[in-house]
């Protein structure tokens, strides 16, 4: 089967990635346990990574099926609801909260100095009235979009530090578009269910980290195919008519 994320083009847009739009994201898309203490929990092992002598480290992840205890693919409201019982809960000498919402878009939740955003994507109406179209505004309203995407959020770490942590956990890093004179690019996990893009930015002549985003595969694949269909939605319709 052909490797759809080698596609994938590996320049970051900000304002596509802290904006969280599904369709933009999917056209020039920049990135296909957390460092450090995630909402919730981690994620589900089931194997090791490779390590420097080709090996596998009997305790790292292989499989990225969701992050910190919310699975790819999960309801706009089930999402919420988690963020909801984890502020609830959270430690005393924390401080958890949700910054800003749009429903069925993103949820912003900051944990001490730390910003998660939740993004979530669902079928535009004109992708979706190719296959029906009777439906209308109303039905597509009322339909939940699923989270396929986090984007955290820190302060300037050293770039070898945070690649470091996401190593012992993930296992070595299969690409990396890091340029060793601008120090610009991003260490890349490509995992069962996920891809992890850890971004390196120069800060006095070091490489630092500041954002890592983790992504959905099957979601993100989809996004891409049906952002191709969002151009000629018009069109698919008419044929489709014309058909009957």
């Amino acid at each position: 089967m052909k490797d759809w994320t080698a596609n994938i083009s590996l320049r970051k847009p900000r304002s596509i990635l802290r904006r969280g739009r599904g369709f933009q994201l999917a056209l020039g898309l920049a990135f296909a346990g957390t460092l450090f203490a995630a909402p919730g929990g981690g994620g589900t092992t089931t194997g090791g990574g490779p390590t420097p002598g080709g090996g596998r480290t009997p305790a790292a992840n292989t499989n990225l099926d969701g992050f910190a205890g919310v699975t790819w693919g999960a309801e706009f409201k089930r999402v919420k609801e988690h963020i909801r019982n984890l502020i609830r809960s959270a430690d005393s000498q924390e401080k958890v909260e949700i910054i800003s919402e749009e429903r069925n878009k993103f949820i912003l939740v900051k944990r001490n100095d730390v910003l998660y955003r939740y993004n979530f994507y669902k079928t535009p109406l004109s992708v979706e009235r190719i296959k029906n179209h009777r439906t209308t505004l109303e039905e597509h309203d009322m339909k939940e979009a699923v989270f396929y995407h986090i984007k955290v959020s820190m302060p300037l770490i050293a770039a070898d530090m945070v690649k470091g942590r996401l190593e012992e956990k993930y296992g070595r890093a299969e690409k990396s578009t890091v340029d060793k004179k601008t120090l610009s690019g991003a260490n890349i996990w490509n995992l069962a269910q996920g891809l992890i893009f850890q971004w390196s930015e120069p800060y006095k002549k070091k490489a630092f980290t500041r954002d890592i985003d983790y992504l959905s595969k099957e979601l993100t694949k989809k996004i891409m195919d049906e952002y191709a269909k969002f151009f000629d939605a018009r069109e698919r319709r008419i044929l489709k008519r014309l058909r009957l």
